[in-house]
């Protein structure tokens, strides 16, 4: 299946080769998004913010922190896959839907030994993916994925469609656990 290879990256052997820019100032949302992701249930994140708040990077952060084995043994050897969902759907290559090649890949990630965290980044484009279908559609589609696949997700959003899509929808904010990035004082940079 190395049509797979098209739509995904491995952010932690990124990290291990030194290729991602380091995070300086983020030791908090950081050790959240750990914390979360070592909890037996509701291990799921998101990271809010707004545009350009260095979302994308915490994960980076996460990364560099299993690659240098600075995170709890059972995070260790992780393997962080950043899925490009928006590719993903756009390619017609392929005839499968975005469900049957979502389901494509958890399968091959779940196949293999590793210990998986798949980053979505904006999580705006899969409900613009999702917009003809119910959003109790899109909450049946992903419980069933982190039911069946013993994964975790981290997704990144903005505030607004945080607000708008996930914490209005009960089913949806049970599934995601919040780590929102703050603006970083300037004082605190000195």
């Amino acid at each position: 299946n190395m049509w797979l290879l098209n739509y995904w990256e491995d952010i932690t052997r990124l990290a291990a080769e030194n290729k991602l820019d380091k995070v300086f100032f983020r030791d908090t949302e950081i050790n959240n998004i750990i914390q979360i992701l070592l909890r037996s249930y509701n291990n799921n994140v998101i990271v809010v913010g707004e545009p350009w708040s260095g979302k994308t990077s915490m994960v980076n952060a996460l990364a560099q922190k299993i690659s240098n084995k600075e995170v709890p043994e059972s995070l260790q050897d992780t393997q962080i896959i950043s899925i490009d969902i928006w590719k993903l759907s756009m390619d017609n290559k392929y005839s499968w839907d975005l469900e049957k090649k979502l389901k494509s890949i958890l399968s091959n990630t779940e196949n293999t030994s590793w210990k998986i965290i798949l980053c979505i980044d904006d999580f705006k484009n899969f409900i613009e993916l999702f917009k003809n279908q119910s959003t109790s559609d899109l909450w049946v589609l992903l419980k069933s994925f982190l039911s069946k696949w013993n994964i975790k997700i981290i997704w990144t959003t903005d505030i607004a469609t945080y607000n708008n899509a996930i914490q209005t929808n009960t089913s949806l904010s049970k599934l995601f656990q919040k780590v929102e990035i703050q603006d970083i004082n300037t004082e605190d940079t000195t």
